[in-house]
């Protein structure tokens, strides 16, 4: 009996899985870019983002801003990991497509959420594809 359910097992996961693959990797280099475009920062260096980050989201919290301290506390954890990679060209987000979906990943390779392709494809089509439309859906993918 353990043996047809195993063979059952096996032959639904190979049948029924999902292939995915790698559709998009935003980089630490990729994050700090895109933190550095947004606060107009011309040649500040990682401990300076850091820092100022911090002070972003101490400020934020004073006044009671939660969206500012949350999209921040999220770069913040990009820029302190960035500060601890000796490759700044490995992926802080990763994005796997499969036939119906796009499926966020975190830098530890875990399952942040998920987006439907026809909804995700549309975001790309109105917002571009760049480093601020994949982290603004991971933000909000990681706040649920």
């Amino acid at each position: 009996m353990k043996k047809l359910l195993l063979i059952f097992l096996f032959i639904s996961a190979f049948a029924f899985g999902q292939e995915k693959t790698l559709y998009k990797a935003v980089s630490y280099d990729n994050l700090i870019e895109l933190y550095n475009q947004k606060l107009k920062v011309n040649n500040e260096d990682l401990t300076g983002n850091i820092e100022r980050c911090k002070y972003i989201i101490e400020t934020a919290k004073q006044e009671n801003d939660d969206n500012t301290e949350q999209a921040f506390t999220l770069f913040l954890k990009g820029l302190q990991e960035a500060k601890f990679t000796t490759d700044k060209n490995l992926p802080f987000i990763s994005v796997y497509q499969d036939p119906t979906s796009y499926n966020f990943y975190d830098s530890q390779n875990k399952f942040v959420g998920r987006v439907y392709k026809e909804k995700f494809e549309e975001q790309i089509a109105i917002n571009g594809d760049n480093t601020e439309t994949y982290m603004s859906n991971y933000f909000y993918l990681s706040q649920d």
